[in-house]
């Protein structure tokens, strides 16, 4: 039988930091590939975006929102388990296709 694999237990946080094309919005810490090593990140990245200079430009908002909504992922998983366990029936489904 295939094992699929879990997702990383949160709470994920989330930090814009400059890059030498513009910024990252920094989302984990996810565990380290190897024992003992560097735990790592997810990057959404804003190339052209400078923090600071262009964060009210549209596609800055809304990469910035994509990375809050991604860091408040494991969050709302757990909210929806919760719920689904309490028998709320689309909370059972949401989280039946997550784990599918």
């Amino acid at each position: 039988m295939e094992q699929k694999a879990a997702h990383t237990a949160g709470p994920w946080s989330l930090t814009t930091v400059p890059t030498s094309a513009g910024s990252c919005h920094k989302i984990g810490p996810f565990p380290a590939r190897r024992p003992g090593g560097a735990p790592t990140f997810a990057c959404v990245y804003a190339d052209g975006i400078r923090i600071g200079i262009d964060d009210g430009m549209p596609h800055a908002i809304e990469l910035a929102a994509n990375a809050r909504l991604i860091a408040a992922s494991p969050t709302m998983y757990d909210y929806l388990v919760e719920r689904a366990q309490s028998g709320d029936a689309r909370a059972a489904s949401i989280v039946e296709a997550i784990n599918a």
